[in-house]
């Protein structure tokens, strides 16, 4: 994740540079000198799709709650990733926060 952020990309890599990591991507401005308070309000933007779009009290996945757009909040929650990276960079009038998980 780390060589990704440094390039301020603020679209998900390809998945070629990814090499099957599932990634998540935050920005926020202007930039950010706390580098702990981009990571939580990045995690906080993630989660926060849970009440923007709806995921049932279960919690449980399927491809009706899947299209709603929780994509991040997946990410986050999905119970098979056991690997994670996560970068915090400051850009060119922005903060930059992604992760990267795996399996995704």
């Amino acid at each position: 994740m780390m060589e990704w952020a440094k390039t301020c990309q603020t679209w998900q890599a390809p998945s070629s540079a990814r090499k099957g990591y599932g990634q998540n991507r935050f920005s926020i401005r202007p930039i950010e000198p706390n580098k702990t308070i981009v990571a939580e309000k990045a995690v906080n933007n993630w989660f926060s799709q849970l009440a923007q779009k709806g995921v049932p009290q279960e919690n449980m996945l399927n491809l009706n709650v899947f299209y709603r757009g929780v994509w991040y909040y997946t990410q986050l929650a999905w119970q098979w990733s056991y690997q994670l990276g996560c970068a915090v960079v400051d850009c060119n009038g922005f903060t930059y926060a992604g992760c990267e998980y795996n399996p995704s």
